[in-house]
């Protein structure tokens, strides 16, 4: 949990909170596209983008409290922030053919993600329909948002970490790794499991029926082997990172982190945690500055 720098700190949060679990978003948003899922391809894009977009702010200390769940708001102050860095239009791909592209333009496609990834489509209250290259802009939309989920002034070496070929820019900002290098991930590749795709069975009826007790299709269903993944002797399992941090904060070990403080008051102050946890960060604060004001003396020394 211990930072290096303030930066890290940001670094850290920002991946666990936002960049990470759009990445989830993404991978299966690509998965619903791919196997027929129309309107869940939409809510799982708007996730993804909403999370990417956040993040690209954030940790450029622009809070993202104030812009809700409403992407198109999120992308515009994000163009301000990254003006010619970030996506302006779509490319073709030059393997997908001329007929199934064309030329929407970013914002408008991010309209459209917005509307029919509203949340009211998980309950089949959202009108919705696909076009040929839907799939292929979410593609470059987030390759070029995500490699923006970090501070452009942020320091190579100090605040950043980067492969040994890029090492020549150790003691330079990202930005300038950022425009040298316009087709490079700064963040890790996409984490996923390492889990064959036929867990089940070969057909996508099989996931719905392999090893369920109440909706039964037939025995071989019930009796062939499960993977771990279904009902493991121990775990998987992950603490919350806002567990975490609370954590942290009432152990000995935080009273003399030199970036905790500043931290804290930057993350309840650009990321929506909610009222009640926000209440309890800045309370735990106010009783650590208490802790460390060094006391006083009334009367002259004797």
């Amino acid at each position: 949990m211990r930072a290096h720098s303030l930066n890290h700190f940001k670094s850290i949060m920002a991946g666990k909170f936002f960049v990470a679990p759009a990445d989830k978003n993404y991978f299966l948003a690509r998965w619903a596209r791919i196997h027929g899922f129309g309107d869940e391809f939409y809510w799982q894009s708007l996730q993804a983008i909403e999370k990417y977009l956040k993040a690209s702010l954030v940790v450029n200390d622009i809070t993202a409290k104030r812009y809700g769940h409403q992407i198109t708001r999120l992308f515009e102050k994000h163009l301000d922030l990254f003006e010619n860095e970030t996506i302006r239009k779509f490319k073709k791909p030059k393997d997908v053919h001329s007929r199934y592209w064309d030329n929407e333009t970013v914002p408008s496609f991010i309209k459209r993600i917005n509307i029919q990834g509203d949340p009211d489509s998980r309950y089949g209250m959202v009108s919705w329909y696909h076009t040929p290259n839907d799939l292929f802009k979410l593609d470059q939309l987030v390759f070029r948002i995500r490699r923006l989920t970090v501070g452009l002034d942020w320091i190579i070496g100090l605040d950043w970490e980067v492969d040994e070929e890029f090492s020549k820019y150790n003691g330079n900002t990202l930005r300038k790794l950022i425009v040298d290098y316009p087709y490079h991930q700064i963040r890790p590749v996409i984490n996923l499991p390492r889990y064959p795709t036929n867990l089940a069975g070969n057909a996508l009826s099989d996931v719905l029926h392999a090893w369920n007790f109440s909706f039964v299709r037939d025995l071989e269903d019930l009796e062939k082997p499960a993977p771990s993944t279904v009902a493991p002797s121990i775990g998987p399992f992950e603490n919350s990172y806002i567990y975490l941090l609370w954590e942290y904060i009432h152990h000995e070990g935080s009273k003399d982190d030199p970036y905790i403080v500043d931290g804290i008051k930057w993350l309840t102050g650009h990321v929506s945690l909610g009222k009640p946890t926000e209440d309890a960060f800045i309370s735990r604060l106010a009783q650590l500055a208490r802790m460390q004001k060094p006391p006083s003396f009334n009367g002259e020394d004797g």
